[in-house]
C-alpha cells in the first residue's frame, strides 16, 4: 500500500495545488451512501478511472471528482464537488451531473478528451434531481 501522489494542477489547469508526499496525498472515497460513485472504471474504457477524493493528510469531508487516464498511476482533478458520472463510447465521452444529495441542477457537464476539458449543457429550464 502506498500514498497516491496528488495532481499538481487544478481542474482549470492552474498550478495552484500544493500537496506533496509524504505529508499530503490524494485520498479516494470508497462507495458509501454519501458517495455513490466509489472508484469507478469500466471494461470498455481501459485505463480510465474516476473517483471522488480529497487532498491532505487524511480523507476529508468535501470531496471533488478526480480522474486517472493511466490505470491509477497519476490523477487529475476533474470537477469540484460531488458528481454522478459515467463513461460512454469506450471512454471518449464522460458525462457528469451534480450529485442529487448536494443539490438539484439544470446542467450536466461532459468531456470528450478524458476529462481534461469540460463543457456544460443545460438540459432543463428548472432545477431537477437527476
Amino acid at each position: 500500500w502506498s500514498l497516491i501522489r496528488a495532481p499538481s494542477v487544478d481542474e482549470n489547469g492552474n498550478d495552484s495545488i500544493s500537496c506533496t508526499l509524504p505529508s499530503c496525498s490524494l485520498h479516494l472515497c470508497m462507495q458509501t451512501s454519501s458517495h455513490p460513485l466509489g472508484v469507478y472504471s469500466h471494461q470498455n474504457a481501459p485505463g480510465l478511472i474516476a473517483s471522488h477524493g480529497t487532498l491532505g493528510q487524511y480523507l476529508g469531508t468535501s470531496p471533488d471528482l478526480f480522474i486517472s487516464r493511466d490505470g491509477g498511476i497519476s490523477w487529475s482533478k476533474a470537477l469540484s464537488g460531488s458528481w454522478v458520472m459515467t463513461f460512454m463510447d469506450h471512454g471518449s465521452l464522460i458525462v457528469a451531473v451534480r450529485d442529487y444529495n448536494q443539490r438539484a441542477s439544470r446542467f450536466l457537464k461532459y468531456s470528450t478528451d478524458g476529462g481534461n476539458h469540460w463543457y456544460e449543457f443545460e438540459f432543463s429550464l428548472s432545477p431537477a434531481v437527476v
